[in-house]
């Protein structure tokens, strides 16, 4: 069952392929291969799988700007504020500096420093997000940062700067539904350049999940190629996925890669042929604008990088 599980991951146009077993590990992947098992019985066990799980489920429709991470639970929004609260100094540091974007105030400002009060607002206001007005400063913001952003013109240092480990922290996908039943520790993006060529290279997204209700731990993987093209995106195309238990083991794997896909954005679970660009790059923030099949319309990303000791 386990190696046949794989077969079925995502639709992404190709051929259903074997799947490969790590025996040093226990994991299970699924990815393109030359080797390509006979049109009945991947038929046959595609029927199947959609059959006996309800992974591949559509995702709950939606227009408005949601929070992909908060320190235990996918989509948690917290607690709602009440109608006409006072306003925190923070916030209204944060619609001020939105506010000098249209203004001649942002004259008395050097771009640098504009900047830097701008990402710190972003900043201050991830963690946070629960109100209408929230995700609407979040997303002037953004349009703040995107208008000063001066593009890196060469791969070298647009390589340099994208590289290494991130925390995924937001989007303004739709989300679906999260399992209660399902609780995911970390979701985190990991970049590496090709040290040979230096226009392409891998993305790695990973899950670390937990099932609550079996005591289990675990990781999934979800690897993308990519190329840079001239206008300095990166085109990508699905390399495979990867389930590999921790702690214990779960009984309906099928099922748990289900709830994995529902709760994740569609565009971070099915990498094939998105097409992303840098809205704003520094040391320890980037935002990104993704589009593609995947992708409903033009969808934006930030990530972090990790604080010291934040992960393991």
């Amino acid at each position: 069952l386990w190696r046949g599980i794989v077969v079925a991951f995502g639709p992404f146009g190709g051929a259903m392929v074997a799947p490969r077993t790590s025996s040093a590990t226990g994991s299970i992947r699924r990815g393109r291969s030359t080797a390509v098992w006979p049109f009945i019985a991947r038929v046959a066990l595609w029927s199947t799988l959609m059959h006996a799980g309800s992974w591949c489920e559509g995702y709950t429709s939606g227009a408005r700007i949601r929070p992909v991470l908060q320190p235990s639970v996918l989509g948690h929004r917290g607690a709602p504020v009440a109608q006409g609260a006072a306003r925190t100094t923070a916030e209204v540091e944060a619609d001020e500096t939105v506010d000098q974007v249209n203004t001649t105030a942002a004259a008395g400002l050097s771009r640098e420093e504009f900047v830097l009060k701008a990402k710190a607002a972003v900043q201050d206001l991830l963690p946070r997000l629960e109100t209408d007005e929230d995700f609407d400063r979040l997303g002037r913001l953004i349009g703040a940062l995107r208008s000063t952003y001066i593009p890196i013109q060469t791969v070298g240092f647009l390589n340099f700067g994208t590289q290494g480990d991130w925390r995924f922290a937001y989007t303004t996908s739709p989300l679906g539904t999260v399992s209660p039943t399902l609780r995911l520790r970390q979701v985190s993006q990991c970049i590496t350049p090709d040290e040979n060529r230096e226009q392409q290279g891998l993305f790695s997204t990973t899950v670390i999940w937990d099932l609550v209700d079996e005591q289990c731990t675990g990781r999934f993987e979800i690897l993308s190629n990519y190329t840079l093209n001239r206008r300095g995106e990166f085109e990508h195309s699905f390399r495979e996925y990867i389930l590999e238990p921790m702690v214990g083991s779960p009984t309906d794997p099928v099922s748990l890669v289900g709830k994995i896909e529902r709760a994740l954005p569609k565009e971070l679970f099915e990498p094939d042929k998105l097409n992303m660009r840098v809205l704003y790059l520094d040391t320890d923030l980037r935002i990104m604008e993704v589009m593609g099949p995947s992708a409903p319309g033009p969808v934006q990303q930030i990530f972090e990088r990790p604080r010291d000791g934040e992960w393991n």
